[in-house]
């Protein structure tokens, strides 16, 4: 079983979100979307990263910089246990 991390942030651009988070992870799944903050639609971008349960330290120090560089009122932290895997082209499955 792996965990999975989701990190949305309000505000930022997709760029910027993938510049810091390849700061602090080698993978990571990053989307545009939106959502409400206060009753206000607001443009967001979320980072997924899928791990072991090891990488909630980084997800944390990645969200507080998130916070802290971009003046982020909150940055939104979800975590879930997933199975996951990959899949190559010759048909090989890596369990994550």
């Amino acid at each position: 079983m792996a965990t999975k991390f989701e990190i949305t942030i309000g505000e930022i651009t997709l760029e910027q979100a993938t510049e810091a988070a390849a700061e602090y992870f080698d993978a990571a799944t990053i989307r545009a979307g939106f959502g409400l903050w206060e009753g206000d639609r607001e443009d967001s971008v979320t980072v997924t990263v899928i791990g072991s349960a090891v990488l909630l330290a980084h997800v944390k120090r990645f969200a507080q910089s998130i916070a802290h560089t971009f003046d982020q009122d909150a940055v939104l932290v979800e975590v879930s246990q997933v199975t996951a895997f990959t899949i190559d082209a010759p048909g090989t499955v890596l369990e994550i």
